[in-house]
């Protein structure tokens, strides 16, 4: 998807690796919505075998989070667009180790 970004490839290498590196699992997390089934309050996970996992969100009662994810899943939704919101997390010039914060913003 960054790739594709004409801003992002204007940046140095160096800083496109530093908002990878730092967005990436931001980025996976918000992806993850888009996979979880509301009505089935689970996740349907496809392998690089092509088998299908059902990860229910029930799984996460044991620990502390099923509340905390239960939440951001019911008020996140599905009425958003996650490219949009991908690219404004990648573009975040608070990162550190970034050589140019001016063009990242």
């Amino acid at each position: 998807m960054c790739k594709t970004l004409t801003a992002f490839r204007g940046l140095p290498e160096s800083d496109q690796i530093v908002l990878l590196k730092y967005a990436s699992l931001e980025i996976i997390v918000i992806q993850m919505i888009l996979k979880f089934d509301f009505d089935g309050q689970f996740w349907d996970i496809i392998t690089e075998s092509h088998y299908s996992h059902l990860v229910h969100l029930e799984l996460l009662k044991s620990g502390n989070t099923y509340v905390n994810h239960k939440s951001f899943l019911r008020n996140m939704g599905q009425e958003w667009d996650s490219d949009q919101l991908s690219a404004i997390l990648l573009f975040n010039a608070e990162r550190p180790n970034l050589m140019d914060r001016d063009l990242v913003k």
